[in-house]
């Protein structure tokens, strides 16, 4: 969405918000409420991540290859909202939240896969010849986390069924600031040792996930029961639609697959080099549920 469609939208949200405002009378006085709600959140569609790369470049004899595909699936996640509405009349409103959520994401992998084309030297007459190192691994499953930070700005329908419990149907637009980490890639390093011998070892990669603003928007339906004189009890469910999540991954960390000890620079930066990291694009539109309370002043 271009920067005039995004400032267009909530200039008109505002000239709305004005202009019921100017329905509130003597008779319908503005009334504000606070309110704060925690719940499952369900995370959008999974995908899949391939990373490939040449674990032996610029070799004379092309070919050589690591690749896998790893798993983003969703997960459960907790969503924390609050907030505020203030209402023009006794059925109309604006609402303005805020809402923070984390999600996991990750699932069961296919295998990592290695050829390496090389020469070697064996003794005794260390005579050149040309071979292959191959392997096909099992894989650990994927994981990681998405964050959202962010908030909406909707207008608020209600509809009172008697004194203590009413409904509500509120819908707006939503801007939110969305990163997180995936983990592991493989990665092999590989030399030659002494007589010959090929040696090798194994690398966890752990990935960062650049921050993006999305925009979206939300549908939320509600359910009011009131407690006390200032004090009610929500419960709501929520649909978020946005954009895709669409960013290029970051090396965060590199860990021996061994010791779990985190690699030296050297070995970090040969990463680096080597992998070529391609776009990922997730789905993060999500339903939500939530209970909690609300102060009506």
């Amino acid at each position: 969405m271009s920067v005039f469609r995004k400032r267009s939208a909530l200039l008109s949200a505002g000239i709305l918000a004005a202009v019921l405002s100017g329905y509130a009378g003597e008779e319908n006085p503005l009334r504000f409420e606070f309110f704060v709600t925690y719940g499952p959140s369900l995370a959008g569609g999974s995908a899949t991540y391939a990373n490939e790369y040449d674990p032996n470049p610029g070799y004379k004899v092309p070919g050589s290859y690591a690749r896998q595909t790893i798993t983003i699936g969703p997960a459960v996640g907790g969503r924390f909202a609050a907030g505020g509405t203030w209402y023009f009349n006794q059925w109309l409103g604006v609402r303005l939240s805020f809402v923070s959520e984390s999600r996991a994401i990750g699932g069961a992998n296919t295998s990592y896969d290695l050829l390496y084309l090389y020469t070697s030297m064996t003794p005794p007459d260390y005579t050149p010849f040309d071979t292959r190192f191959a392997f096909q691994r099992g894989w650990s499953s994927s994981e990681g986390a998405i964050t959202e930070q962010g908030g909406s700005l909707a207008l608020v329908w209600r509809l009172p069924i008697s004194d203590v419990f009413e409904f509500s149907v509120a819908g707006g637009l939503s801007l939110a600031s969305v990163d997180g980490r995936l983990h592991p890639l493989g990665f092999t390093d590989l030399w030659m040792g002494g007589h010959g011998v090929l040696m090798s070892e194994d690398y966890l990669v752990y990935l960062r996930l650049p921050a993006k603003a999305l925009i979206g928007a939300d549908l939320s339906l509600g359910a009011a029961i009131r407690l006390s004189e200032h004090f009610w009890l929500r419960l709501e469910a929520d649909y978020q639609k946005t954009g895709a999540y669409k960013v290029v991954p970051e090396i965060d960390q590199v860990l021996s697959s061994y010791s779990l000890e985190e690699a030296d620079s050297e070995t970090t930066e040969l990463i680096k080099s080597r992998f070529d990291l391609r776009t990922l694009t997730l789905s993060l539109s999500h339903f939500s549920f939530g209970a909690g309370i609300v102060v009506r002043l």
